[in-house]
């Protein structure tokens, strides 16, 4: 519903800026990147909860969300880069190299 949509949204543009912002700042730091997504998010969507309900309350479940964001954040860091060696060597399919924009 409407929440799980306002939850979901604030969480994933925070992260997304969040990432941002410490790629600009540590080129090259997929776990710092990684982990700064993860934490985020979980406090966009804690930022959201309070307003919603109109109470802090809901921060004081802050260190376990924390705690979750960091763990998480490392658990995706540790999967991309077992991941991306072997999408590396996935073959492209031709069709999708002719319409890629890159011949112009």
């Amino acid at each position: 519903g409407v929440t799980a949509g306002a939850l979901s949204v604030s969480g994933g543009i925070l992260s997304v800026l969040a990432m941002l912002a410490v790629r600009k700042l540590l080129t090259d730091k997929e776990a710092v990147i990684s982990i700064s997504g993860a934490v985020f998010h979980n406090f966009g969507q804690l930022c959201v909860a309070a307003f919603m309900l109109k109470s802090t309350a809901v921060f004081y479940y802050l260190p376990v969300l924390l705690a979750a964001g960091v763990l998480m954040g490392w658990v995706t860091c540790a999967l991309l880069r077992v991941a991306l060696p072997v999408l590396g060597r996935v073959a492209v399919p031709s069709h999708i190299e002719k319409h890629s924009g890159k011949d112009g």
